[in-house]
Protein backbone atom coordinates (compact mmCIF):
# COMPACT_ATOMS: atom_id res chain seq x y z
CA UNK A 1 0.00 0.00 0.00
CA UNK A 2 1.34 3.36 -1.19
CA UNK A 3 2.28 5.57 2.19
CA UNK A 4 0.33 8.87 1.77
CA UNK A 5 1.57 11.96 3.81
CA UNK A 6 -1.14 13.95 6.09
CA UNK A 7 -0.71 16.84 3.60
CA UNK A 8 -1.34 14.81 0.30
CA UNK A 9 -4.04 13.92 2.04
CA UNK A 10 -5.48 17.03 2.76
CA UNK A 11 -4.96 17.68 -0.49
CA UNK A 12 -6.87 14.80 -2.25
CA UNK A 13 -9.81 15.20 -0.04
CA UNK A 14 -9.76 18.94 -0.89
CA UNK A 15 -9.78 17.84 -4.77
CA UNK A 16 -12.49 15.76 -3.70
CA UNK A 17 -14.74 18.34 -2.16
CA UNK A 18 -14.02 20.15 -5.17
CA UNK A 19 -15.68 17.51 -7.44
CA UNK A 20 -18.33 16.36 -4.69
CA UNK A 21 -19.25 19.00 -2.54
CA UNK A 22 -21.61 18.40 0.38
CA UNK A 23 -20.86 15.15 0.78
CA UNK A 24 -23.43 13.05 2.81
CA UNK A 25 -22.53 9.35 4.41
CA UNK A 26 -25.05 7.31 3.24
CA UNK A 27 -23.39 4.48 5.20
CA UNK A 28 -20.51 2.75 5.94
CA UNK A 29 -17.47 3.86 2.95
CA UNK A 30 -20.28 5.38 0.44
CA UNK A 31 -20.52 9.26 0.24
CA UNK A 32 -22.84 10.96 -1.72
CA UNK A 33 -23.13 14.65 -3.44
CA UNK A 34 -26.46 14.97 -4.71
CA UNK A 35 -27.68 17.34 -7.69
CA UNK A 36 -30.36 17.64 -10.11
CA UNK A 37 -30.41 18.60 -13.71
CA UNK A 38 -30.70 22.73 -12.56
CA UNK A 39 -27.36 22.26 -11.16
CA UNK A 40 -25.30 20.80 -14.32
CA UNK A 41 -25.22 21.70 -17.88
CA UNK A 42 -22.00 19.36 -18.70
CA UNK A 43 -22.08 15.96 -19.38
CA UNK A 44 -18.96 15.31 -17.39
CA UNK A 45 -20.36 16.91 -14.07
CA UNK A 46 -23.90 14.33 -14.49
CA UNK A 47 -22.07 11.59 -13.02
CA UNK A 48 -18.27 10.69 -10.71
CA UNK A 49 -17.49 7.73 -9.06
CA UNK A 50 -13.89 8.00 -7.22
CA UNK A 51 -12.57 5.34 -4.72
CA UNK A 52 -10.19 6.72 -2.24
CA UNK A 53 -8.73 4.68 0.68
CA UNK A 54 -11.58 2.27 0.30
CA UNK A 55 -14.22 4.62 0.27
CA UNK A 56 -16.23 5.59 -2.42
CA UNK A 57 -17.41 9.06 -2.96
CA UNK A 58 -19.77 9.77 -5.68
CA UNK A 59 -21.40 13.41 -7.18
CA UNK A 60 -24.46 11.86 -9.28
CA UNK A 61 -28.01 13.29 -10.47
CA UNK A 62 -30.87 12.01 -8.26
CA UNK A 63 -32.10 10.28 -10.96
CA UNK A 64 -29.63 7.87 -10.84
CA UNK A 65 -29.27 7.45 -7.09
CA UNK A 66 -31.31 4.48 -6.41
CA UNK A 67 -30.26 2.22 -9.15
CA UNK A 68 -26.89 3.38 -9.18
CA UNK A 69 -26.67 2.47 -5.09
CA UNK A 70 -28.26 -1.36 -6.04
CA UNK A 71 -25.52 -1.84 -8.35
CA UNK A 72 -22.74 -0.56 -6.23
CA UNK A 73 -23.87 -2.93 -3.30
CA UNK A 74 -24.25 -5.69 -5.06
CA UNK A 75 -20.81 -5.65 -7.31
CA UNK A 76 -17.08 -5.91 -6.86
CA UNK A 77 -14.94 -2.82 -6.59
CA UNK A 78 -12.70 -4.54 -9.05
CA UNK A 79 -15.94 -5.21 -11.26
CA UNK A 80 -17.28 -1.67 -10.93
CA UNK A 81 -14.24 -0.03 -11.73
CA UNK A 82 -13.54 -2.30 -15.33
CA UNK A 83 -15.41 -2.33 -18.46
CA UNK A 84 -17.91 -4.68 -16.86
CA UNK A 85 -18.84 -1.52 -14.88
CA UNK A 86 -18.83 1.24 -17.77
CA UNK A 87 -21.06 -1.10 -19.49
CA UNK A 88 -23.37 -1.74 -16.21
CA UNK A 89 -23.12 2.07 -15.37
CA UNK A 90 -24.17 3.73 -18.90
CA UNK A 91 -27.38 0.71 -18.52
CA UNK A 92 -28.70 3.39 -16.02
CA UNK A 93 -27.33 6.65 -17.21
CA UNK A 94 -28.69 5.94 -20.55
CA UNK A 95 -32.28 7.51 -20.33
CA UNK A 96 -30.67 10.50 -19.59
CA UNK A 97 -28.32 10.95 -22.28
CA UNK A 98 -25.36 10.45 -20.92
CA UNK A 99 -22.63 7.65 -20.25
CA UNK A 100 -19.88 6.73 -18.51
CA UNK A 101 -15.61 6.96 -19.24
CA UNK A 102 -13.87 4.80 -17.79
CA UNK A 103 -11.98 3.05 -15.56
CA UNK A 104 -9.09 6.07 -14.95
CA UNK A 105 -6.39 6.04 -12.52
CA UNK A 106 -6.19 9.29 -10.75
CA UNK A 107 -1.92 10.53 -9.81
CA UNK A 108 -1.29 13.56 -7.36
CA UNK A 109 2.10 14.53 -6.46
CA UNK A 110 4.02 16.54 -3.50
CA UNK A 111 6.94 19.12 -4.14
CA UNK A 112 9.32 17.42 -1.76
CA UNK A 113 8.69 13.98 -4.25
CA UNK A 114 9.11 15.67 -7.62
CA UNK A 115 11.68 14.80 -10.15
CA UNK A 116 12.92 16.84 -12.20
CA UNK A 117 13.87 15.88 -16.14
CA UNK A 118 16.00 17.81 -17.85
CA UNK A 119 16.65 16.09 -20.79
CA UNK A 120 15.90 18.72 -23.64
CA UNK A 121 15.24 22.19 -23.62
CA UNK A 122 12.05 23.30 -22.66
CA UNK A 123 10.30 26.71 -23.77
CA UNK A 124 7.09 27.82 -21.75
CA UNK A 125 4.14 29.22 -23.61
CA UNK A 126 1.40 31.63 -22.75
CA UNK A 127 -2.25 30.46 -23.64
CA UNK A 128 -2.17 32.02 -26.51
CA UNK A 129 0.91 30.66 -27.67
CA UNK A 130 -0.67 27.48 -27.21
CA UNK A 131 -3.48 28.06 -29.07
CA UNK A 132 -1.82 29.06 -32.52
CA UNK A 133 1.51 27.17 -32.09
CA UNK A 134 0.21 23.61 -31.33
CA UNK A 135 -1.65 21.21 -33.53
CA UNK A 136 -4.00 20.13 -31.41
CA UNK A 137 -4.55 16.89 -33.47
CA UNK A 138 -1.43 15.58 -32.85
CA UNK A 139 -1.04 17.02 -29.37
CA UNK A 140 -4.75 15.89 -28.34
CA UNK A 141 -4.23 15.21 -24.52
CA UNK A 142 -3.21 18.37 -24.18
CA UNK A 143 -5.40 21.63 -23.71
CA UNK A 144 -6.57 24.79 -25.55
CA UNK A 145 -7.77 26.78 -22.46
CA UNK A 146 -5.00 26.12 -21.03
CA UNK A 147 -3.01 28.67 -17.79
CA UNK A 148 0.82 27.41 -19.68
CA UNK A 149 2.26 25.21 -22.13
CA UNK A 150 5.72 23.53 -21.80
CA UNK A 151 6.99 22.70 -25.29
CA UNK A 152 9.87 21.17 -26.95
CA UNK A 153 10.70 22.50 -30.38
CA UNK A 154 13.14 20.58 -33.06
CA UNK A 155 13.61 23.13 -36.24
CA UNK A 156 10.93 25.51 -34.86
CA UNK A 157 8.16 22.39 -34.37
CA UNK A 158 6.67 21.69 -31.54
CA UNK A 159 7.82 17.60 -30.89
CA UNK A 160 6.60 17.32 -27.32
CA UNK A 161 4.60 19.50 -25.00
CA UNK A 162 2.54 19.61 -21.54
CA UNK A 163 0.04 22.18 -21.27
CA UNK A 164 -1.96 22.98 -17.47
CA UNK A 165 -5.61 23.12 -17.28
CA UNK A 166 -7.26 25.08 -14.56
CA UNK A 167 -10.29 22.40 -13.01
CA UNK A 168 -10.79 25.00 -10.30
CA UNK A 169 -10.06 24.22 -6.39
CA UNK A 170 -6.20 25.25 -6.32
CA UNK A 171 -5.96 22.43 -8.94
CA UNK A 172 -4.37 21.95 -12.63
CA UNK A 173 -4.50 19.00 -14.65
CA UNK A 174 -1.22 18.30 -16.61
CA UNK A 175 -2.15 17.03 -20.32
CA UNK A 176 0.93 15.72 -22.19
CA UNK A 177 1.75 14.23 -25.97
CA UNK A 178 4.75 13.60 -27.59
CA UNK A 179 4.48 13.74 -31.38
CA UNK A 180 4.32 10.16 -32.20
CA UNK A 181 6.33 10.15 -35.69
CA UNK A 182 9.54 11.16 -34.21
CA UNK A 183 11.49 8.54 -32.09
CA UNK A 184 13.80 10.44 -29.13
CA UNK A 185 13.90 9.56 -25.85
CA UNK A 186 12.64 11.64 -22.88
CA UNK A 187 10.28 14.03 -24.76
CA UNK A 188 7.22 13.17 -22.56
CA UNK A 189 8.89 12.71 -19.48
CA UNK A 190 10.99 16.08 -19.84
CA UNK A 191 7.61 18.60 -20.68
CA UNK A 192 5.36 16.50 -18.16
CA UNK A 193 8.46 17.48 -15.62
CA UNK A 194 8.46 20.76 -16.11
CA UNK A 195 4.90 21.50 -16.12
CA UNK A 196 4.46 20.07 -12.38
CA UNK A 197 7.76 22.16 -11.45
CA UNK A 198 6.10 25.54 -12.57
CA UNK A 199 2.75 24.58 -10.29
CA UNK A 200 4.43 24.07 -7.59
CA UNK A 201 6.49 26.99 -8.32
CA UNK A 202 3.59 29.19 -8.36
CA UNK A 203 1.59 27.32 -5.53
CA UNK A 204 -0.88 25.20 -7.61
CA UNK A 205 -1.58 20.90 -6.86
CA UNK A 206 -0.58 19.24 -10.19
CA UNK A 207 -2.72 16.02 -11.06
CA UNK A 208 -3.18 13.85 -13.79
CA UNK A 209 -5.20 11.29 -14.81
CA UNK A 210 -4.03 7.84 -17.35
CA UNK A 211 -6.17 5.07 -18.56
CA UNK A 212 -4.83 1.75 -17.35
CA UNK A 213 -4.46 1.19 -21.11
CA UNK A 214 -2.19 4.03 -21.34
CA UNK A 215 1.03 2.35 -20.60
CA UNK A 216 3.89 5.12 -21.77
CA UNK A 217 1.99 8.07 -20.49
CA UNK A 218 1.46 5.82 -17.68
CA UNK A 219 5.72 5.31 -16.93
CA UNK A 220 5.99 8.96 -17.85
CA UNK A 221 4.13 10.21 -14.28
CA UNK A 222 5.50 8.17 -12.30
CA UNK A 223 8.75 8.52 -13.68
CA UNK A 224 8.04 12.49 -12.30
CA UNK A 225 6.99 11.59 -9.05
CA UNK A 226 3.36 11.34 -9.45
CA UNK A 227 1.58 8.91 -6.97
CA UNK A 228 -1.79 6.46 -7.76
CA UNK A 229 -4.49 7.68 -5.10
CA UNK A 230 -7.53 6.60 -6.87
CA UNK A 231 -10.06 5.30 -9.45
CA UNK A 232 -12.95 7.07 -10.94
CA UNK A 233 -15.39 6.81 -13.73
CA UNK A 234 -16.84 9.68 -15.18
CA UNK A 235 -19.62 11.20 -17.49
CA UNK A 236 -19.25 11.23 -20.94
CA UNK A 237 -21.69 12.51 -23.61
CA UNK A 238 -21.48 9.26 -26.19
CA UNK A 239 -20.57 5.99 -24.51
CA UNK A 240 -17.10 5.34 -25.77
CA UNK A 241 -14.40 1.98 -25.50
CA UNK A 242 -10.74 2.49 -24.57
CA UNK A 243 -8.27 1.31 -27.03
CA UNK A 244 -6.12 -1.75 -27.02
CA UNK A 245 -3.09 -1.44 -24.54
CA UNK A 246 -0.19 0.97 -25.67
CA UNK A 247 3.52 0.35 -25.28
CA UNK A 248 5.35 -2.80 -24.76
CA UNK A 249 7.02 -4.67 -21.52
CA UNK A 250 10.90 -3.92 -23.72
CA UNK A 251 11.81 -3.19 -27.24
CA UNK A 252 12.94 -6.72 -27.71
CA UNK A 253 9.71 -8.58 -26.44
CA UNK A 254 7.16 -9.06 -29.16
CA UNK A 255 3.57 -8.19 -29.03
CA UNK A 256 0.57 -10.53 -29.98
CA UNK A 257 -3.48 -10.61 -30.21
CA UNK A 258 -3.91 -13.18 -27.69
CA UNK A 259 -7.81 -13.58 -29.84
CA UNK A 260 -8.25 -14.39 -33.14
CA UNK A 261 -10.19 -11.60 -34.97
CA UNK A 262 -13.87 -12.87 -34.24
CA UNK A 263 -13.01 -11.12 -30.75
CA UNK A 264 -12.53 -7.91 -32.03
CA UNK A 265 -15.98 -5.52 -30.96
CA UNK A 266 -18.02 -5.30 -34.44
CA UNK A 267 -20.42 -3.04 -32.90
CA UNK A 268 -18.34 -0.39 -32.33
CA UNK A 269 -19.30 2.65 -34.13
CA UNK A 270 -16.01 4.13 -36.51
CA UNK A 271 -15.68 7.67 -35.95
Amino acid sequence: MLEISKQLDKTINNWINHHAPNLENIENGIYISEFDDSNSDKRASKIWIFEYNNSLYLSLNKNVKEDLLKLIKKTPRDFLFSDYGKYEISKITHDYGYYVWGPTWELFAEEKDWIDINLHEVEILSGDEIKDQLDFKIFWHNYVDCVKGFVIKNNNKIIAAATLLDIGGGFVEIGVDADQSISIAGLGSTVYSAAGRWAFENDIYPYSAVGPWNIPSTRTQLKCGMKYIGIDMSGIDKFSLSPQTLGYPRKDIKIYDYYPEWAFNKDITKI
